[in-house]
């Protein structure tokens, strides 16, 4: 599913914390997307996003003049596996920083994105996080 050309990604910084508990199958993790706004009547950007639960209060947008601009909202549009950041003005045009300061995951058994492996070790299960990171997935 493509996204909306209004706002281009140029750059992910994608931190995961330890994990060294695989019990409840979640990780966390914050994120700094380096964008493009293409336009000066952008109020939301959509990533894409799966398995994924983020609070508005932990989003903000930083544009390479300076300032800081918080996220309004945060919706999720798990069919398309999209995630949109919502703000109450306009986007300066320009570079700027998408920062997602918490985020918690769901390491699912599906085998796509970051997901969990069952294994055995003298006959005790046991699970690993691990991921493929093809095209779509790595999100």
């Amino acid at each position: 599913v493509r996204l909306p050309i209004n706002v281009t990604p140029k750059l992910y910084e994608v931190e995961l914390e330890a994990l060294t508990d695989l019990k409840d199958f979640t990780f966390k993790g914050k994120l700094a997307v380096h964008v493009s706004v293409k336009e000066s009547s952008v109020k939301t950007i959509t990533c894409h996003s799966a398995d994924i639960k983020i609070d508005a209060k932990d989003v903000e947008y930083k544009p390479a003049a300076g300032g800081s601009l918080p996220a309004t909202a945060v919706t999720f549009d798990e069919k398309q596996e999209r995630v949109s950041f919502e703000f109450a003005n306009a986007l300066p045009k320009g570079e700027g920083v998408l920062e997602v300061k918490s985020y918690l995951g769901e390491l699912n058994n599906k085998m796509k994105g970051f997901y969990r492996s069952k294994y055995a070790v003298d006959g005790k299960e046991k699970y690993m996080a691990v991921t493929q990171f093809e095209a779509t997935d790595a999100r």
